[in-house]
């Protein structure tokens, strides 16, 4: 198998290579399969854990903690490992873990990810409900943000005046708030949390 360096990941992530990041997938699907069929679980439940995985390196190189100190083969299988029993302990299922060493390069290594897996559910939520409100509502929640005067968001987006660009974000911000809370996968993460 070719190796795939640090750099190439981080490039590939960064600047949202498809193609690349899809030929990822396709390739360590099979090793990550096998696991989780091998461990109570199903083919979509390897999909669902692959694509979680490849979340969380999206996260941790846009965040610049994406480091690797094995093949990225062994990084990804320990993620979507420490996802999948967390996962079985969360179903309550007994874990019979099974282990192939053929489907490891360097030996095991332990990814830590019970936050960047929880980080990652939050901020998809968030990235997902923001992405749907309406452009004005973005603009002003961005514009907001990034501490522009209440009087120049109006003077932008055209309101009246500051006072009804700022109750404007109030319910913006409210509305973003209702979405995320009343979405399943919230409310699974909140259960998690308990």
């Amino acid at each position: 198998m070719i190796r795939i360096s640090e750099k190439e990941i981080i490039h590939a992530f960064k600047n949202n290579d498809r193609l690349f990041i899809r030929n990822l997938y396709a390739i360590h699907l099979p090793v990550i399969s096998r696991y989780v069929s091998h461990n109570n679980g199903e083919a979509d439940d390897a999909k669902d854990l692959i694509q979680q995985a490849m979340l969380i390196v999206f996260q941790k190189v846009r965040s610049n903690e994406f480091e690797l100190t094995c093949s990225f083969k062994t990084y990804l299988y320990s993620i979507c490992k420490n996802l999948w029993l967390k996962e079985l302990r969360k179903k309550k299922v007994e874990n019979k873990t099974s282990f192939d060493p053929e489907d490891m390069e360097e030996g095991e290594v332990f990814v830590e990810v019970e936050n960047e897996y929880d980080y990652s559910i939050q901020y998809f939520l968030y990235r997902w409900h923001f992405h749907n409100l309406s452009s004005i509502c973005r603009d002003l929640l961005k514009m907001t943000l990034a501490k522009v005067s209440y009087d120049e968001i109006a003077e932008k987006l055209n309101f009246m005046d500051g006072d009804i660009a700022r109750k404007k974000k109030y319910r913006c911000k409210e509305l973003l708030i209702k979405r995320i809370k009343s979405d399943p996968r919230f409310k699974d993460f909140e259960e998690d949390e308990k």
